[in-house]
């Protein structure tokens, strides 16, 4: 049957890339929010900050001065980004301006200043809300483009960050797996395996032949399952031991794939000590107010376990929507892929991908600094100053000449050009207008807009959220994103 798994690559990918962005926890009944101010504590403010939203795991009160508060990231679900993001703001507003990011290399900082230089607050809230509500950004950048006091800085070092796991290395779990419960099948099960495969019903047959044994049952379960990149390592230890007891019949190449997994994870368990390090020299700089740290799940033991020896006061926090094993609001894999080249999450034809000039388990890199991500930010931006400047309804099959500070804020864009001429109502109480972007390259793309006008209403930032984090977990929401 060997021969056969290669053929069902893209089916195992699949799989196993759904195990490893997956995690969950039971959520318990937290406090109220946080008063405004500065909460000496860090595991008070982590209780405080973390109601309705998330859930205290782990809290140290250590002796050094140097406080942080981790917050543990599922990268591909866009609820638990709204949910830190809330927390974040709730953070800011008791004076902790600084965030260090996985994902980011260290003594790198965010500039997102070509954002704050848009004059209306209230759209820019909107506009960010929006596009972590679509999963372009996370919940650190968010973060630095709503308010101009946060710094994100990296924590990554550029060599361990830079490994990645290819396609191949990922299809050698299961190709061991199958390989395992080769030698231990019935021929009766090798058999039913067989006639799957014949009648290519690969999905069927991957999950036949993995739980034909209670052995290979167990282990892809535990894969699936465990967390920590310290557990999976022991998990991939495991595997190799019980292939060579049972004489599995694994090729080269697919033995010289499961090695390249396993160095990935130790690099990836190397970047827990780096990320740990940095974060607590950024502390050095920041003593006031406790730090955030931003990382993923797979890294969050061994973080706390390291500010735990270095007698750093410290808080784990994962939020609360990671105790939902059916989680609607992640990213699919082809919207994550993308991520993970820093493209735009929009599928082919939509805006993202016209500006992005398109051709796993790693956080993905910050977009903030890409000229197609700057052009979506201001299209989003234009589009809402023009729905809110147009008088409901619009006049029909007319162009709707807009107020001179209108225009001229629209004309101060950087990456998007009105055609102010264009500006015209539709039949269906709609505006229309024209308006040439800047594409990755630099190369111009007109893209027309259709929008409804709309009343301002005013929202906190929390409310925004709020409402984001609904809309992200509703399918018929997630429809009109």
């Amino acid at each position: 049957m060997k021969n056969a798994y290669k053929n069902i690559g893209l089916v195992v990918l699949l799989l196993v890339i759904g195990a490893l962005i997956s995690g969950c926890v039971e959520p318990t009944p937290q406090p109220s929010p946080p008063p405004e101010g500065n909460l000496v504590s860090v595991t008070a403010l982590a209780n405080a900050i973390s109601a309705d939203v998330g859930k205290v795991s782990t809290s140290e009160s250590g002796v050094s001065e140097k406080k942080v508060i981790v917050f543990e990231e599922n990268h591909a679900s866009r609820a638990g980004q709204i949910e830190i993001a809330i927390m974040l703001n709730r953070l800011h507003k008791n004076g902790s301006k600084v965030i260090a990011l996985e994902g980011l290399e260290a003594r790198k900082k965010l500039d997102t200043s070509w954002f704050h230089r848009l004059p209306d607050e209230n759209v820019k809230e909107e506009v960010a809300v929006q596009l972590l509500k679509k999963g372009e950004i996370n919940s650190a950048e968010f973060l630095a483009l709503v308010y101009p006091d946060v710094e994100v800085w990296g924590t990554e070092k550029k060599g361990e960050y830079g490994v990645r796991l290819s396609d191949d290395a990922s299809l050698s779990l299961v190709f061991y797996l199958m390989a395992i419960a080769e030698q231990l099948m019935s021929q009766d099960q090798i058999s039913e395996a067989n006639h799957l495969f014949e009648e290519e019903k690969y999905e069927e047959f991957i999950d036949f032949v993995i739980n034909s044994t209670q052995w290979t049952k167990e282990k892809y379960e535990q894969w699936s399952t465990v967390v920590s990149i310290e557990e999976q390592l022991l998990i991939l230890d495991e595997i190799e031991r019980k292939a060579d007891n049972v004489d599995a019949e694994i090729d080269r190449e697919t033995r010289d794939d499961f090695r390249d997994l396993k160095t990935f994870y130790k690099t990836a368990s190397k970047r827990s000590e780096t990320i740990t390090a940095n974060t607590l020299d950024l502390c050095k700089k920041y003593l006031d107010a406790p730090m955030s740290l931003i990382t993923g799940a797979g890294h969050t033991s061994k973080v706390s376990e390291l500010l735990k020896e270095s007698q750093a006061p410290h808080a784990v926090i994962t939020p609360n929507s990671y105790s939902t094993l059916n989680d609607t609001s992640k990213l699919i894999f082809s919207a994550y892929d993308r991520k993970l080249n820093q493209s735009s999450v929009d599928e082919e034809g939509m805006l993202g991908s016209l500006l992005d000039n398109r051709g796993a388990y790693r956080k993905p890199a910050s977009v903030v600094d890409k000229v197609w991500f700057k052009s979506q930010s201001e299209l989003y931006y234009a589009t809402a100053i023009i729905a809110h400047a147009v008088p409901l309804p619009p006049p029909e099959k007319k162009t709707l000449p807009l107020p001179p500070e209108i225009e001229n804020e629209l004309s101060s864009l950087q990456h998007v050009k009105v055609d102010m001429d264009s500006i015209k109502g539709e039949e269906d109480d709609e505006i229309t207008f024209k308006t040439t972007t800047l594409d990755e390259n630099l190369k111009e793309v007109t893209i027309y807009v259709r929008v409804h006008p709309e009343k301002v209403v005013e929202k906190t930032l929390e409310e925004l959220l709020f409402e984001a984090r609904e809309d992200v977990k509703d399918k018929e929401k997630q429809k009109e994103m």
